[in-house]
């Protein structure tokens, strides 16, 4: 934690970390989800993190889609750990869920 908030070079990582401790204090998150989320922001790249806000907008508040055009989405989900292909279907996992809606999802 004191890691991202100590980078001031990155005020996006500081933002969603703040977001995500309010949620666990709150009892909204858990501390499991809360401590996996963060490590998955500690080591995701920005673009990665913009890329799972867009992700959202593409499947329209889905967590799934069947083929489409992901715009580039993909191989940045993947490399943040949060995204998988089945076949046609392209999905994100529950802390990429945890991640979107209570750490980019702006409330």
């Amino acid at each position: 934690m004191l890691e991202v908030l100590i980078e001031g070079e990155k005020p996006l990582k500081a933002e969603i970390l703040g977001r995500l401790m309010r949620f666990l204090a709150e009892g909204a998150i858990s501390y499991d989800q809360f401590n996996i989320t963060s490590l998955l922001l500690l080591n995701g790249s920005i673009p990665a993190l913009k890329a799972l806000d867009t992700f959202f907008k593409i499947s329209g508040g889905r967590y799934f889609v069947h083929s489409g055009n992901l715009k580039g989405t993909e191989p940045l989900l993947i490399s943040l750990g949060v995204g998988s292909r089945h076949g046609t279907k392209f999905e994100v996992s529950e802390f990429g869920r945890v991640l979107h809606q209570f750490g980019l999802f702006r409330r």
